[in-house]
Protein backbone atom coordinates (compact mmCIF):
# COMPACT_ATOMS: atom_id res chain seq x y z
CA UNK A 1 0.00 0.00 0.00
CA UNK A 2 1.26 3.42 -0.64
CA UNK A 3 1.88 6.01 1.89
CA UNK A 4 -0.18 8.60 2.32
CA UNK A 5 2.34 11.64 1.93
CA UNK A 6 3.86 9.60 -1.07
CA UNK A 7 0.68 10.15 -2.75
CA UNK A 8 0.19 13.42 -1.87
CA UNK A 9 3.31 14.53 -3.10
CA UNK A 10 2.60 12.69 -6.37
CA UNK A 11 -0.88 14.39 -6.78
CA UNK A 12 0.02 17.96 -5.80
CA UNK A 13 3.24 17.73 -8.31
CA UNK A 14 0.49 16.83 -11.27
CA UNK A 15 -1.50 19.65 -10.13
CA UNK A 16 1.27 21.95 -10.28
CA UNK A 17 1.95 20.80 -13.59
CA UNK A 18 -1.15 21.12 -14.86
CA UNK A 19 -1.71 24.58 -14.10
CA UNK A 20 1.50 25.09 -16.24
CA UNK A 21 0.80 26.33 -20.09
CA UNK A 22 4.14 24.89 -21.13
CA UNK A 23 3.77 22.05 -23.07
CA UNK A 24 6.93 19.83 -21.51
CA UNK A 25 4.60 20.67 -17.69
CA UNK A 26 1.04 19.01 -19.53
CA UNK A 27 2.89 16.15 -20.72
CA UNK A 28 4.40 15.35 -17.12
CA UNK A 29 0.84 15.97 -15.59
CA UNK A 30 -0.11 13.67 -17.95
CA UNK A 31 2.11 11.40 -17.46
CA UNK A 32 2.07 11.47 -13.75
CA UNK A 33 -2.07 10.86 -13.95
CA UNK A 34 -1.02 7.97 -15.46
CA UNK A 35 0.77 6.59 -13.37
CA UNK A 36 -1.27 7.01 -10.99
CA UNK A 37 -3.63 4.17 -12.20
CA UNK A 38 -0.83 1.56 -10.35
CA UNK A 39 -1.28 3.15 -7.09
CA UNK A 40 -2.55 0.51 -4.59
CA UNK A 41 -4.87 2.59 -2.48
CA UNK A 42 -8.16 2.06 0.06
CA UNK A 43 -11.11 4.05 1.10
CA UNK A 44 -8.91 5.34 4.08
CA UNK A 45 -5.80 6.86 2.47
CA UNK A 46 -8.00 8.40 -0.28
CA UNK A 47 -10.14 10.29 3.23
CA UNK A 48 -6.56 11.06 4.29
CA UNK A 49 -5.10 12.55 1.41
CA UNK A 50 -8.15 14.11 -0.28
CA UNK A 51 -6.63 12.95 -3.42
CA UNK A 52 -10.00 12.20 -5.95
CA UNK A 53 -10.78 15.60 -4.57
CA UNK A 54 -7.80 16.97 -6.18
CA UNK A 55 -7.68 15.15 -9.45
CA UNK A 56 -11.43 15.85 -9.71
CA UNK A 57 -10.59 19.53 -10.85
CA UNK A 58 -8.64 18.09 -13.61
CA UNK A 59 -11.59 16.59 -15.42
CA UNK A 60 -12.62 20.00 -16.74
CA UNK A 61 -8.89 20.93 -17.55
CA UNK A 62 -8.65 22.59 -21.33
CA UNK A 63 -6.91 20.18 -22.51
CA UNK A 64 -8.82 16.74 -23.04
CA UNK A 65 -5.67 14.15 -22.45
CA UNK A 66 -5.39 15.64 -18.96
CA UNK A 67 -9.38 15.71 -18.38
CA UNK A 68 -9.51 12.26 -19.85
CA UNK A 69 -7.02 10.73 -17.85
CA UNK A 70 -8.10 12.27 -14.95
CA UNK A 71 -12.00 11.34 -15.10
CA UNK A 72 -10.47 8.08 -16.11
CA UNK A 73 -8.68 7.95 -13.04
CA UNK A 74 -11.32 8.96 -10.35
CA UNK A 75 -13.63 6.52 -11.98
CA UNK A 76 -11.00 3.90 -10.52
CA UNK A 77 -10.79 4.84 -7.18
CA UNK A 78 -14.38 5.28 -7.11
CA UNK A 79 -14.68 1.15 -7.82
CA UNK A 80 -11.96 0.92 -5.40
CA UNK A 81 -14.14 2.24 -2.71
CA UNK A 82 -16.67 0.90 -3.86
CA UNK A 83 -15.43 -2.83 -3.76
CA UNK A 84 -13.87 -1.99 -0.52
CA UNK A 85 -17.11 -1.14 1.00
CA UNK A 86 -18.82 -4.02 -0.23
CA UNK A 87 -16.23 -6.35 0.86
CA UNK A 88 -17.29 -5.00 4.24
CA UNK A 89 -20.83 -5.53 3.66
CA UNK A 90 -20.41 -9.28 3.43
CA UNK A 91 -18.45 -9.78 5.95
CA UNK A 92 -20.76 -8.23 8.71
CA UNK A 93 -22.35 -10.49 10.52
CA UNK A 94 -26.21 -10.15 10.12
CA UNK A 95 -26.03 -7.54 7.79
CA UNK A 96 -28.38 -9.59 5.66
CA UNK A 97 -30.81 -12.31 5.57
CA UNK A 98 -28.41 -14.54 3.69
CA UNK A 99 -27.27 -15.01 0.03
CA UNK A 100 -30.51 -16.00 -1.11
CA UNK A 101 -32.18 -12.61 -0.10
CA UNK A 102 -29.07 -10.57 -1.58
CA UNK A 103 -29.55 -12.76 -5.15
CA UNK A 104 -33.77 -12.14 -4.53
CA UNK A 105 -32.62 -8.01 -4.31
CA UNK A 106 -29.94 -7.72 -6.75
CA UNK A 107 -32.20 -9.62 -9.32
CA UNK A 108 -35.37 -7.24 -8.22
CA UNK A 109 -33.12 -4.25 -8.70
CA UNK A 110 -31.78 -5.59 -11.95
CA UNK A 111 -35.45 -6.06 -13.28
CA UNK A 112 -36.04 -2.59 -12.50
CA UNK A 113 -33.00 -1.17 -14.01
CA UNK A 114 -34.23 -3.25 -17.13
CA UNK A 115 -37.56 -1.92 -17.12
CA UNK A 116 -36.40 1.18 -16.94
CA UNK A 117 -34.25 0.94 -19.75
CA UNK A 118 -36.98 -0.06 -22.01
CA UNK A 119 -39.45 2.68 -21.36
CA UNK A 120 -36.46 5.53 -22.24
CA UNK A 121 -37.44 6.82 -25.69
CA UNK A 122 -34.65 7.47 -27.99
CA UNK A 123 -32.94 10.90 -28.14
CA UNK A 124 -30.36 12.51 -29.93
CA UNK A 125 -28.78 13.69 -26.22
CA UNK A 126 -27.56 11.90 -24.25
CA UNK A 127 -30.32 12.32 -20.87
CA UNK A 128 -29.81 11.28 -17.30
CA UNK A 129 -32.84 10.15 -15.92
CA UNK A 130 -33.67 10.47 -12.18
CA UNK A 131 -35.61 7.48 -10.79
CA UNK A 132 -38.57 7.85 -8.86
CA UNK A 133 -37.80 7.93 -5.00
CA UNK A 134 -40.34 5.00 -4.49
CA UNK A 135 -38.72 2.83 -7.50
CA UNK A 136 -35.40 3.04 -6.05
CA UNK A 137 -37.31 1.85 -2.23
CA UNK A 138 -38.26 -1.02 -4.20
CA UNK A 139 -34.47 -1.36 -5.81
CA UNK A 140 -33.32 -1.28 -1.60
CA UNK A 141 -32.21 -5.15 -0.46
CA UNK A 142 -34.26 -5.61 2.67
CA UNK A 143 -32.07 -6.06 5.37
CA UNK A 144 -32.80 -8.38 8.45
CA UNK A 145 -33.85 -5.54 10.92
CA UNK A 146 -36.52 -3.06 10.89
CA UNK A 147 -34.52 0.06 12.46
CA UNK A 148 -31.65 -0.81 9.85
CA UNK A 149 -33.74 -0.96 7.12
CA UNK A 150 -35.69 2.06 8.00
CA UNK A 151 -31.74 3.70 8.34
CA UNK A 152 -30.95 3.00 4.91
CA UNK A 153 -34.42 4.33 3.77
CA UNK A 154 -33.82 7.68 5.52
CA UNK A 155 -30.40 8.14 4.03
CA UNK A 156 -31.86 7.40 0.31
CA UNK A 157 -34.15 9.60 0.54
CA UNK A 158 -31.80 12.31 1.26
CA UNK A 159 -29.62 10.65 -1.60
CA UNK A 160 -32.09 11.43 -4.02
CA UNK A 161 -32.34 14.97 -3.73
CA UNK A 162 -28.85 15.30 -4.41
CA UNK A 163 -29.83 12.78 -7.74
CA UNK A 164 -32.66 15.62 -8.83
CA UNK A 165 -29.90 18.74 -7.70
CA UNK A 166 -27.76 16.68 -11.03
CA UNK A 167 -25.58 14.64 -9.15
CA UNK A 168 -24.38 11.49 -10.30
CA UNK A 169 -23.71 8.24 -8.29
CA UNK A 170 -25.32 5.02 -7.63
CA UNK A 171 -27.86 6.18 -4.59
CA UNK A 172 -29.55 2.89 -3.22
CA UNK A 173 -25.93 1.19 -3.17
CA UNK A 174 -24.18 4.56 -1.24
CA UNK A 175 -27.51 4.61 1.45
CA UNK A 176 -26.55 0.70 2.25
CA UNK A 177 -23.11 1.19 2.50
CA UNK A 178 -24.17 4.44 4.86
CA UNK A 179 -26.56 2.21 7.52
CA UNK A 180 -23.45 -0.49 7.25
CA UNK A 181 -21.15 2.01 8.60
CA UNK A 182 -23.13 3.36 11.33
CA UNK A 183 -23.57 0.06 12.24
CA UNK A 184 -20.40 -1.08 12.07
CA UNK A 185 -18.84 2.30 14.07
CA UNK A 186 -21.73 1.27 17.09
CA UNK A 187 -21.51 -2.15 17.17
CA UNK A 188 -25.45 -2.54 16.75
CA UNK A 189 -28.69 -0.83 16.54
CA UNK A 190 -28.30 1.06 20.12
CA UNK A 191 -29.02 4.57 21.27
CA UNK A 192 -25.79 5.63 19.72
CA UNK A 193 -26.49 4.05 16.46
CA UNK A 194 -30.17 5.89 16.32
CA UNK A 195 -28.69 9.29 17.66
CA UNK A 196 -26.34 9.29 14.63
CA UNK A 197 -29.35 8.52 12.42
CA UNK A 198 -30.78 11.19 13.21
CA UNK A 199 -28.07 13.83 12.59
CA UNK A 200 -27.56 12.01 9.28
CA UNK A 201 -30.82 11.90 8.21
CA UNK A 202 -31.26 15.93 9.39
CA UNK A 203 -28.21 16.90 7.23
CA UNK A 204 -28.53 14.88 3.93
CA UNK A 205 -32.03 16.20 3.56
CA UNK A 206 -31.51 19.63 4.79
CA UNK A 207 -32.40 22.03 2.07
CA UNK A 208 -29.56 23.87 2.74
CA UNK A 209 -27.21 21.38 2.50
CA UNK A 210 -26.79 19.91 -1.01
CA UNK A 211 -22.82 20.18 -0.77
CA UNK A 212 -23.22 17.21 2.02
CA UNK A 213 -25.19 14.58 0.25
CA UNK A 214 -23.36 15.85 -3.17
CA UNK A 215 -20.10 14.73 -1.97
CA UNK A 216 -21.73 11.75 -0.23
CA UNK A 217 -23.19 10.52 -3.20
CA UNK A 218 -20.46 10.98 -5.86
CA UNK A 219 -17.64 9.00 -3.65
CA UNK A 220 -15.65 12.13 -2.57
CA UNK A 221 -17.11 11.25 1.25
CA UNK A 222 -17.42 7.34 1.88
CA UNK A 223 -20.29 6.22 4.61
CA UNK A 224 -16.97 5.40 7.17
CA UNK A 225 -15.62 8.66 6.58
CA UNK A 226 -19.50 10.18 6.60
CA UNK A 227 -20.15 8.91 10.38
CA UNK A 228 -16.99 9.79 11.90
CA UNK A 229 -17.73 14.12 10.92
CA UNK A 230 -19.32 15.94 13.71
CA UNK A 231 -22.76 17.84 14.36
CA UNK A 232 -20.70 20.90 13.24
CA UNK A 233 -18.79 19.12 10.36
CA UNK A 234 -22.27 17.73 8.83
CA UNK A 235 -24.40 21.12 8.99
CA UNK A 236 -24.28 23.35 5.81
CA UNK A 237 -22.06 26.64 6.25
CA UNK A 238 -25.49 28.57 6.83
CA UNK A 239 -25.86 26.93 9.55
CA UNK A 240 -22.60 26.38 10.96
CA UNK A 241 -22.72 30.44 10.64
CA UNK A 242 -25.65 30.73 12.62
CA UNK A 243 -24.34 28.55 15.25
CA UNK A 244 -21.06 30.62 15.70
CA UNK A 245 -23.18 33.74 16.56
CA UNK A 246 -25.16 32.06 19.00
CA UNK A 247 -22.17 30.69 20.60
CA UNK A 248 -20.56 34.22 20.74
CA UNK A 249 -23.96 35.74 21.42
CA UNK A 250 -24.21 33.65 24.63
CA UNK A 251 -20.49 34.23 25.12
CA UNK A 252 -21.10 37.82 25.38
CA UNK A 253 -24.69 37.34 27.85
CA UNK A 254 -22.61 35.46 30.33
CA UNK A 255 -20.37 38.96 31.02
CA UNK A 256 -22.89 41.61 31.24
CA UNK A 257 -20.08 43.51 32.47
CA UNK A 258 -18.43 43.06 28.89
CA UNK A 259 -16.06 41.55 27.27
CA UNK A 260 -12.61 42.28 25.79
CA UNK A 261 -11.79 41.18 22.92
CA UNK A 262 -7.82 40.83 21.71
CA UNK A 263 -5.80 39.06 19.23
CA UNK A 264 -2.68 37.33 19.72
CA UNK A 265 0.01 34.84 17.74
CA UNK A 266 0.41 32.64 20.80
CA UNK A 267 -2.00 29.98 19.43
CA UNK A 268 -2.73 28.06 17.05
CA UNK A 269 -5.76 27.06 15.39
CA UNK A 270 -6.20 23.10 15.37
CA UNK A 271 -8.12 23.25 12.17
CA UNK A 272 -6.69 25.81 10.36
CA UNK A 273 -3.10 25.99 11.73
CA UNK A 274 -3.01 29.68 11.82
CA UNK A 275 -1.96 31.78 14.54
CA UNK A 276 -4.29 34.84 13.69
CA UNK A 277 -6.20 33.79 17.13
CA UNK A 278 -9.02 35.97 18.55
CA UNK A 279 -9.47 35.70 22.44
CA UNK A 280 -11.92 37.15 24.67
CA UNK A 281 -10.76 38.56 28.43
CA UNK A 282 -13.90 38.53 30.85
CA UNK A 283 -13.44 41.05 33.86
CA UNK A 284 -13.72 39.84 37.08
CA UNK A 285 -15.03 42.07 39.88
CA UNK A 286 -13.81 40.87 43.39
CA UNK A 287 -15.65 42.33 46.52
Amino acid sequence: MVLASTLTVEVDSILSAAASAQQHDLETALSGLESLQSFDVNTQLLAETQAGKKIRKLTKHDDSNIAEAAKSLVAQWKECVRLEQEEHTKRASGSMDGDEERDQGSNKRRKIEQQTAAEEQPSGQTEIKIESLDRLKAMLPKLDDAMRHKTALLMLEGLHKALQEGVEGDAVQTAVDIEQAIFQQYGGVNANYKTKVRSLAFNMKDARNPDLRARVLDGEISGYVLVTLTSDELASNERRKENKEIRQHALREANPAGIKKATTDAFQCGKCKQKKCVYYVSTWICC
